[in-house]
């Protein structure tokens, strides 16, 4: 799949493909399921993981965003850790300074068990959440 990276419409109908074909199939075949049919939150309840999935970390308000959510879902599923998985590699959007600084701050939270870029790691995601491991591939 291919970002023009110059129509956000476009973009986001590529990123909609991408989870329904890839990312949500993956991740059903491990026991996850969508927290609602709207949203790309997934929820593990055997291994008591929550995946928060988006396309890049384009958006300045992205972590206090996901630091508010996770603490949310933390207080309505007691012990489960929180993963996020970036659909786009990292070397799509390595030259925009507003995604690099989006994701230095997402790294910073201490809430998060894992951050992860591309769909390449997808797999070592899914690994080590069912090890409740850090995961941090970028």
């Amino acid at each position: 799949m291919n970002y023009t990276n110059r129509n956000p419409r476009l973009d986001a109908q590529n990123s909609i493909e991408i989870f329904q074909k890839m990312v949500l199939p993956a991740c059903e075949k491990e026991g996850f399921y969508r927290y609602n049919k709207r949203s790309n939150i997934m929820i593990n309840d055997g291994t008591k993981t929550i995946l928060f999935v988006t396309s890049a970390p384009s958006q300045t308000k992205q972590p206090r965003y996901y630091k508010s959510k996770v603490k949310e879902f933390k207080s309505k599923y007691e012990g489960y850790s929180a993963y996020i998985l970036f659909t786009r590699n990292k070397d799509e959007w390595s030259d925009k300074p507003t995604y690099i600084n989006t994701l230095r701050k997402i790294l910073g939270l201490n809430v998060l068990k894992g951050v992860v870029c591309g769909l390449d790691n997808l797999v070592t995601l899914l690994t080590q959440t069912k090890n409740n491991s850090f995961c941090f591939h970028i």
